[in-house]
């Protein structure tokens, strides 16, 4: 039972780490968006990976937020 359940629903697990990964990679903050509201939102995707026991090192971390911020001018990388 545990077999047919885990090929029936393993795949959409590998799906939505990757949905989530990719929505946290494309973030970026837009002009006139509040920091808080983005790095809240960003904190959100990476609550939901490490839920999916997707963990994401600090350093890692670091880039995605800094690579997130690169559309605005005042804090180009």
């Amino acid at each position: 039972m545990w077999e047919k359940l885990n090929e029936r629903y393993a795949g959409r697990t590998v799906s939505n780490q990757i949905s989530v990964l990719t929505s946290l990679i494309k973030m970026k903050l837009t002009r006139g968006k509040d920091m808080g509201d983005h790095v809240a939102e960003m904190e959100s995707h990476i609550n939901r990976l490490s839920r999916m026991k997707m963990e994401i090192t600090e350093p890692m971390l670091v880039a995605l937020f800094l690579v997130s911020l690169s559309e605005m001018p005042s804090y180009s990388i």
